[in-house]
């Protein structure tokens, strides 16, 4: 192993009945990364970002069938709070969509490349993780450290900002996940992502700024 990577690693703050069994990983370990599901895609597919009123009380983390029912009804239409109320769940389901979206045309055209539903995130430097981490691990939510780890290659480059999906037909959404697996580089390398599958070792837990 002797290419240098950069990780923001995360565990939630709050245990939530979705919340898996993650651990901060310590120095000197070695991990087996893409057996199972990741972290991220996890997270995605468990929470229910959805609230509700049912008889005026205001319910967190109803179900689906719950929320749609309120907007229809008009129980939330007065709430003080309303386009938050709407905002989170739709930008949620956008991303699970646009993650489900990704998969498919990996699996059909590159399924040879390491998925996003298994992979670990890496850098080639510390200041892009540091510049990943309010994004991605955000201190009101997440107990977080940057590990710098060692792998035995150099994992699969992609341009993150292929992927910022907005307002866009599936045709379009299709289109833009292909130039992502194929690697195809908007020349802009602070948004560049390195997906690895495989062994990592843990060489350092870099102290907090």
């Amino acid at each position: 192993m002797d290419n240098i990577f950069y990780h923001v690693n995360k565990i939630p703050k709050a245990k939530t009945p979705n919340s898996g069994d993650y651990k901060l990983m310590k120095e000197g370990e070695t991990i087996t990364v893409g057996m199972e599901e990741n972290q991220f895609i996890r997270d995605l597919k468990a929470h229910t970002p959805f609230n509700s009123f049912n008889d005026n009380i205001y319910l967190k983390n109803a179900p689906l069938g719950d929320f749609l029912n309120s907007l229809e009804v008009g129980d939330c239409n007065h709430h003080e709070n309303l386009p938050q109320l709407l905002f989170y769940p739709l930008t949620h389901y956008m991303r699970l969509v646009s993650e489900l979206i990704l998969e498919s045309v990996r699996n059909e055209k590159f399924s040879d490349l390491p998925s996003r539903c298994k992979c670990l995130w890496l850098t080639s430097t510390l200041e892009e993780a540091k510049m990943w981490v309010p994004n991605c691990a955000p201190e009101e939510t997440y107990q977080r450290q940057i590990v710098k780890v060692c792998t035995k290659d150099e994992g699969l480059r992609c341009d993150a900002s292929l992927i910022k999906f907005e307002n866009e037909s599936l045709t379009e959404l299709i289109r833009k996940s292909n130039l992502y697996w194929e690697g195809t580089q908007k020349n802009n390398v602070e948004e560049e992502e390195i997906l690895y599958v495989g062994d990592i070792k843990v060489l350092e837990v870099l102290p907090q700024n």
